[in-house]
Order: C-alpha cells, then sequence, then structure tokens
C-alpha cells in the first residue's frame, strides 16, 4: 500500500480523493525523481504519478523504448488548473494530439515540489494511436519538464526522459503448493545492480539429486 503526506501548503486542484491502494510500484528514473503506481481492475488500469517537477509530466507506451510511434499522455497544473491530453507519436517523432482522448484524469496536485496525476484508461481502447496493454511486458517511456504545457505545446524535455520494461498486468496465478512437492532455492550473493536498462548475470547452479522423473509446477524469480 502506498500513501504519500506532505505536511506544505500546496496549489491543487483534486478532482477526486484516491483512498484505494495500489498494487504495484516502479521508480521509473534512477534518482528516485519519477514514481509511478498502478492497480488493474477488470477491464481498465489506474496509475498514479509522483514526480519531482512543477512543470509538465509526460508517460507513455511504446513499441520498442522509443518515442516513434507512442502513445503518450501528458499532464499538470497550471495555475491551480489540472490538465491532462491524450497524444501519440509518428514514425518521425513529431508530437500530435489524438483526436480520441481515452485517458480520464481523476486526481492533480501540486505542491511546490511535486506534481502528482491520477489517471486511468481501458486496457483496450479500439483506438489505432492507443497501445493495448496486455499480460505481456510492454515498454513505458517517461519523461517530465520544469514549466508546464504552454499555448504552443510541449517544450522539449531534453534530459529528463527515459524508459522502463513493466509488466503491467502482472497475471500471477494463485497456486496452493502440494504438500509433499519438493522445493529449493538458487540465490544469486553480492550481485551489483548497475543502473541501465538490461543486465544479464550469467550463473550456473546445481540442481539436488533426484531419484525419479519429476515435472517443474512453479517457478519464482
Amino acid at each position: 500500500m502506498s500513501a504519500f503526506f506532505f505536511l506544505f501548503p500546496f496549489f491543487a486542484t483534486a478532482l477526486s480523493v484516491d483512498l484505494q491502494p495500489y498494487s504495484h510500484s516502479a521508480m521509473l528514473d534512477g534518482q528516485g525523481k519519477y514514481m509511478l503506481h498502478w492497480r488493474h481492475h477488470g477491464t481498465s488500469v489506474t496509475f498514479l504519478l509522483q514526480v519531482e517537477t512543477l512543470g509538465y509530466v509526460g508517460f507513455g507506451f511504446s513499441p520498442n523504448g522509443d518515442m516513434a510511434s507512442s502513445d503518450i499522455v501528458i499532464g499538470g497544473v497550471e495555475g491551480g488548473k489540472p490538465y491532462l491530453q491524450d497524444f501519440y507519436s509518428d514514425s518521425n517523432r513529431i508530437l500530435h494530439r489524438d483526436p480520441h482522448q481515452n485517458y480520464l484524469l481523476e486526481y492533480a496536485m501540486e505542491n511546490g515540489t511535486y506534481t502528482i496525476l491520477k489517471f486511468s484508461r481501458d486496457l483496450h481502447t479500439c483506438d489505432p494511436n492507443d497501445k493495448t496493454i496486455t499480460e505481456s511486458t510492454i515498454r513505458v517511456i517517461w519523461a517530465f519538464h520544469n514549466e508546464d504545457f504552454g499555448q504552443t505545446g510541449p517544450t522539449y524535455h531534453g534530459l529528463n526522459k527515459g524508459r522502463k520494461s513493466l509488466r503491467l498486468l502482472n497475471p500471477e496465478k494463485t497456486y496452493i503448493k502440494p504438500v509433499d512437492a519438493p522445493s529449493f532455492n538458487f540465490t544469486n550473493r553480492n550481485v551489483p545492480i548497475p543502473y541501465k536498462d538490461t543486465t544479464y548475470w550469467c550463473q550456473m547452479f546445481k540442481m539436488p539429486a533426484l531419484n525419479k522423473k519429476h515435472h517443474v509446477v512453479k517457478v519464482w524469480m
């Protein structure tokens, strides 16, 4: 369960009060400036972004981790008024406002340090400019700027951007282990994890000796 407590005045417009817990969280950058929380319910998913900026916040889904051909939403709070717009980018990474606004803004807040946005969308919108959210790994892209959206559109975010691969629906199935089912652990010890998109660490383990044929029924990672 995630909760945020702010003990200083804020300039904000709250569209609703969010009292429900979020089942998943991820830090999208390496400094803790961009936090993502989400929960899946039925045919839709709700996101909560907490970003260390007083400008706009960008979030989206990409086919390969790049901005080209991505499904993007941009929002923030400007002058005490919240905004959230649905965009898509073409193969040349040019941003276009989506004629079908499929993201629903539910909460927006700015407090002198952070911008917090809560919004939801359907997993499948039937919009060709939107990426369908499935149980597979999806590449999330993010960005932010210290200035708000403005009349002419968002200013280029510069180095305040990144990507991360996530399983948003995390389809963990409930499994009841039989009483007589053996299990064992393979554990890497003291492995440094560098901050980059993907790290491959190869390690060989010797399995326990088994005196008859077995079937693997569950793997935890």
